[in-house]
């Protein structure tokens, strides 16, 4: 019985840090990439709730529920030095500010990013090369809509 005890402790043990130790786990839940500079978690789906953790653009969480435009998440804690979850946070954050299992855009060359799906429209940015990855949030008429750090434009797709 002792023994079984141990054995179970240490597939519970290592079930823990394992997904840390090899960095982001697929568990059939989707994520969420915050789109804004901080997001609040909150205890409970309402814009009074108690403040839990603020999550920062770009950080990913991972869709648990939904309920009336919130999501209830969990947003890993990572040592950026050895890359291991250090701890889990759990509430409820707004839907509009996450997109859902988002596609990435890296550009290779210097790229031009306008207001406006057009291309007579200004240019709001200038992409460095290799710079990103730019979370894409659509795709409209030969053009990808991208997050810039809270806000928004769009690139023209190559042909």
């Amino acid at each position: 019985m002792r023994k079984l005890l141990q054995i179970g402790l240490f597939v519970s043990l290592f079930a823990l840090l394992l997904p840390g130790a090899l960095g982001d786990e697929w568990n059939g839940y989707p994520n969420g990439y915050v789109l804004c500079e901080t997001l609040s978690l909150r205890e409970t789906p309402d814009n009074d709730a108690p403040v839990l953790h603020t999550l920062t653009y770009g950080q990913k969480a991972t869709i648990i529920e939904t309920k009336d435009n919130w999501c209830q998440v969990i947003a890993s804690v990572w040592d950026p030095q050895t890359g291991m979850v250090t701890g889990r946070h759990q509430g409820w954050v707004r839907g509009e500010y996450l997109l859902e299992d988002p596609t990435f855009f890296t550009p290779d060359v210097e790229t031009p990013v306008y207001a406006l799906p057009a291309p007579d429209a200004k240019r709001v940015a200038l992409l460095e090369a290799n710079s990103g990855p730019y979370a894409v949030i659509a795709e409209y008429e030969g053009y990808l809509a991208v997050s810039l750090r809270g806000a928004s434009g769009f690139i023209a797709q190559e042909e």
